[in-house]
């Protein structure tokens, strides 16, 4: 073997090598970020609905990772904070409207600042909630179908 073909061998094996190290560079750092970019979503589709009277939005906030229960997977959440002169029930007759799926639009009340709904994900509001009328609206989602697969190495879900 002679010396130029020595260096084109050498050449292949640093662009392998820079491959490699891209992949893993992406895989490593861009699941993370496209997991969050999903809840974000999630989020924003919720901040985007109309509003019933007398309720007002004071946060919002998303979350990606093993949120909530045992096992291993990515769960998608996103929530507001509202704060209305209405009731849960009337909250609820409200948003059953918005609905796409069991998990979506789904009210509660709100009591302190830690989202109990999300048991695993340490989600919490950071307004002071003082008196009465203070609701979570939130959606549990999912990624989009063709990217489940990659989605899913997020080790935030194991």
């Amino acid at each position: 073997m002679n010396n130029r073909q020595k260096d084109r061998i050498r050449l292949v094996i640093r662009i392998v090598m820079v491959v490699v190290a891209v992949a893993l560079l992406i895989g490593g750092l861009g699941v993370p970020i496209a997991n969050n970019a999903v809840a974000l979503g999630i989020q924003r589709d919720l901040e985007a609905l109309p509003l019933p009277p007398d309720t007002t939005v004071e946060e919002a906030v998303s979350g990606a990772g093993k949120l909530s229960g045992n096992g291993n997977g990515m769960q998608y959440f996103g929530a507001v904070l509202l704060h209305s002169t209405l009731s849960l029930e009337q909250l609820n007759t409200y948003y059953v409207q918005h609905r796409r799926g069991l998990f979506d639009c789904l009210v509660a009340v709100q009591e302190g600042s830690e989202i109990q709904v999300a048991d695993n994900g340490n989600l919490s509001f950071s307004t002071a909630m003082e008196g009465e009328g203070w609701y979570i609206l939130y959606t549990w989602g999912d990624a989009p179908k063709g990217l489940r697969a990659w989605l899913d190495t997020d080790m935030r879900g194991h």
